[in-house]
């Protein structure tokens, strides 16, 4: 399983594997960050060569993607 917690500027990510009768067991976690001042189809190009970095390494059986909102920090 792959989750995603999405964002321009920094996205989170996460993957787990799990079977029957066993724990889970984190694979990999971490984040891709995008620089703040380059423009959005740059950020997009990092963001969409990173998570295919993800799925090719890992191939998951599934993906979860938070729900995005919009916010100050």
């Amino acid at each position: 399983m792959l989750g995603i917690d999405p964002g321009t500027a920094v996205l989170g990510f996460g993957v787990v594997e799990s079977g029957a009768g066993r724990h889970p067991r984190l694979l990999e976690c971490g984040t891709l960050t995008t620089q703040p001042r380059d423009p959005l189809p740059t950020r997009l190009r990092v963001i969409h060569e990173g998570t295919t970095a993800l799925l090719d390494r890992h191939q998951p059986d599934a993906v979860a993607v938070e729900s995005a909102f919009y916010g100050k920090n």
